[in-house]
């Protein structure tokens, strides 16, 4: 059985590996561009370019609405994250679920 497989000559295995490595390199390529692509319209979407005023009070106004969005999206953060850390804490404690709640003194309405 194995007398009637033809064997590939190493000049052919060597062609065929070359073969698919330039076809593996353009997919890269082609999933590179994409992946750049996708990248510039997200930051295009979530980050708009800033337009920075030249007068100082803009400026200054321009400062006050960054630190109130800082502000909001630590609260988010210190909401996720602690209820984050109580679904931990039952899931590795069920027993002692609503102890958990007790010890921490939080108000818990994130």
């Amino acid at each position: 059985v194995s007398a009637c497989r033809k064997r590939l000559s190493a000049r052919r295995k060597h062609t065929l590996k070359s073969c698919m490595l330039v076809v593996a390199n353009n997919l890269l390529e082609a999933e590179s561009q994409v992946k750049a692509k996708e990248r510039e319209t997200f930051l295009a979407e979530k980050c708009p370019p800033l337009d920075v005023p030249y007068s100082r009070e803009e400026l200054v106004e321009l400062c006050k609405k960054l630190h109130q969005q800082i502000n909001i999206s630590e609260e988010e953060r210190y909401c996720t994250e602690f209820k984050l850390n109580m679904v931990l804490n039952e899931v590795r404690t069920p027993q002692s679920a609503g102890s958990v709640w007790r010890e921490t003194g939080r108000d818990v309405t994130c």
